[in-house]
């Protein structure tokens, strides 16, 4: 999953100061946060303190000086830094870092908590990036990076799992400390969603639309709106719900605006918990901070909640009303639909009893079945036919290389030899007899389990004789290559053509040559995926192609065996891949 900058939040010049929050709420005086950090070499903590006090010199921050402690889990340090800030006035912080994590050599646990004089909005400066703890080192404990720009998610297959697991498991982790914008990259103003980044409380990801669907597929209740984006609260923030934002609301900055100092007013009303805990108790109790005032805006908190549940509630039940009377009219209306069925079934039923429509029924089906006889005994005489012709095709070509001593003799490997016993022995005489068919790769469980079908024999010739079709066509097109032929040849075109033309070594009809699929094979990936087979990395780089091109063994009752070829005659191998002979692929109408 790619991860590189592509929204970073705007900080311009100093602007009036806000004394009072949105909608007359009380501004936020104190926000905290908390997360991982790996840091390179021995002594994390040390080493993290000291980047911290370099940042802090040289952003002309008032830092108060390490303490360092040994405690049961490792070392671990505290401090207090101050500064002024033109938005938020002046700021009092207090720092600590402690060893351990999953690698306690290399990670160290962190957590902020900063107090302001005027109230922390979208456009004020994170402590976070005042400090210097944001960059790719640094993540809250779900693992989403502290940055002061935006990710790039970009999983484009839901069947990679390194790809589209780890953004699954970033939305759903409980211990998720920040909230998560997840924006379309399709988004009319990226610009606008700038608004929503504060480092530490909530961060942002960009995803592709390639990414937006795999990731939609996987949460279909919770999905991305294409050129829109969803907000995913922190779970420590109760009081935030998630949001999805359409294409409008999303291309406008005010809504990021607002989002984001929503997520902040939750983040002060949340008690912090482990690190984060002790750091807050590094600084004064704010102003009219008593439990009273505590108790009555919990109380004021449960009140709104309560009344906003009993509106839900009233909703519900009307609409539980409606529905009830819309299917009360439903009831009725399939139950006077069963009366009118349930005659026209005995009016039916009357018809269907008549003795003449019975004998009518019995001499179709009889004509039905005489002329499915009818018609294999035709295939079976037009295989034969077509075999002869190829063969004498054969024989015709040798006997004019024979008159024109300069013509090189034809040559072809169709012969008249019997077809193996079995179509293991097929396979592996194949295998030999035609050199210019590659079946390496070739499954063949598949391809036995058409030896308990009855048509065995039957289906073995076809089977021969098509890869023979295939092995002289192959043929055709070497020497043809080989003879340096710069003007086109019709009869080369494709298999299809070359079987058409009645060429030499051309055993089977051309009206069971398939050179693709369905439209709906083509566009399912389950249909699509079940036509991928292995061709060698010099055809083509993955390892795998489709093959569409199709022969017919038998016809459209099951198993309706067919073989799938590829035809790279033309390419690299200069071969005909053969991929499956066996049973019908799954289609729409197979299963």
């Amino acid at each position: 999953m790619d991860t590189r900058p592509i929204v970073t939040p705007p900080r311009g010049a100093a602007r009036a100061v806000r004394h009072g929050g949105r909608d007359g709420a009380p501004p936020v005086l104190r926000v905290w946060m908390r997360g991982d950090a790996t840091v390179a070499g021995r002594q994390p903590v040390r080493r993290f303190a000291a980047d911290i006090a370099r940042v802090a010199e040289e952003e002309t921050l008032d830092l108060a000086g390490w303490e360092f402690a040994s405690t049961a889990t490792g070392l671990e340090a505290r401090t207090t830094v101050r500064w002024d800030d033109p938005r938020a006035g002046h700021v009092h912080a207090a720092v600590m870092l402690r060893q351990g994590g999953e690698d306690a050599g290399r990670t160290c646990e962190w957590a902020v908590a900063a107090d302001c004089e005027h109230g922390w909005w979208y456009d004020v400066t994170s402590p976070c990036r005042m400090l210097g703890i944001h960059g790719a080192d640094f993540r809250d404990p779900s693992g989403v990076l502290c940055l002061d720009e935006a990710e790039l998610w970009s999983p484009e297959h839901d069947d990679e799992p390194d790809e589209i697991e780890e953004p699954l498991r970033i939305i759903a982790d409980p211990a998720r400390t920040v909230g998560l914008f997840v924006v379309s990259i399709g988004t009319e103003s990226p610009k606008s969603a700038s608004y929503g980044l504060f480092p530490g409380v909530v961060a942002m990801a960009l995803i592709t639309e390639e990414g937006r669907d795999a990731l939609n597929r996987r949460l279909p209740r919770q999905p991305i709106p294409a050129c829109g984006a969803r907000y995913f609260p922190a779970p420590c923030d109760p009081s935030m719900t998630e949001q999805r934002l359409g294409t409008s609301h999303a291309s406008r900055s005010a809504t990021y605006q607002r989002l984001v100092d929503e997520a902040l007013s939750a983040r002060a009303a949340t008690p912090p918990a482990g690190l984060a805990a002790a750091t807050v108790a590094l600084l004064p109790r704010p102003p009219g901070d008593d439990r009273t005032d505590g108790d009555l805006a919990r109380l004021r908190e449960r009140v709104r909640r309560l009344e906003d549940e009993l509106a839900r509630a009233r909703e519900r039940h009307t609409a539980t009303r409606q529905a009830l009377q819309r299917a009360e009219c439903r009831r009725e209306a399939a139950a006077k639909r069963a009366d009118r069925l349930a005659a026209e079934l005995d009016e039916t039923r009357a018809r269907l009893d008549d003795p003449a429509l019975e004998r009518q029924l019995h001499d179709a089906l009889t004509d039905r079945d005489v002329y499915a006889q009818a018609l294999e005994i035709a295939e079976e005489e037009r295989d034969v036919a077509v075999r002869e012709r190829g063969l004498l095709a054969i024989r015709l070509a040798r006997a004019e290389s024979v008159a024109r001593p300069s013509v090189r003799p034809a040559r072809s490997r169709a012969t008249t030899d019997e077809v193996p016993a079995d179509f293991g022995a097929l396979l592996t005489a194949a295998a030999t007899r035609f050199p210019l068919l590659l079946l390496d790769d070739l499954d063949p469980a598949g391809t036995t389990a058409l030896d308990a079908y009855p048509k065995a024999q039957v289906w073995r010739r076809r089977t021969w004789d098509a890869l023979a079709t295939l092995d002289a066509y192959a043929r055709a097109r070497r020497e043809a290559h080989a003879a340096d032929r710069r003007e086109p040849v019709p009869h080369l075109a494709d298999v299809h053509a070359f079987i058409r033309a009645g060429r030499p070594g051309a055993l089977i009809s051309a009206n069971i040559v398939a050179l693709g699929e369905s439209e709906n094979v083509n566009a399912d990936p389950r249909y699509r995926n079940a036509r991928m087979f292995p061709v060698r990395p010099e055809t083509h780089p993955t390892g795998r192609a489709f093959f569409a091109a199709h022969i017919k063994i038998d016809g459209p009752r099951p198993p309706a065996p067919r073989l799938h070829f590829y035809d790279d005659t033309c390419g690299p191998t200069g071969r005909v891949y053969i991929g499956h002979i066996g049973p019908h692929l799954p289609t729409s109408r197979t299963n």
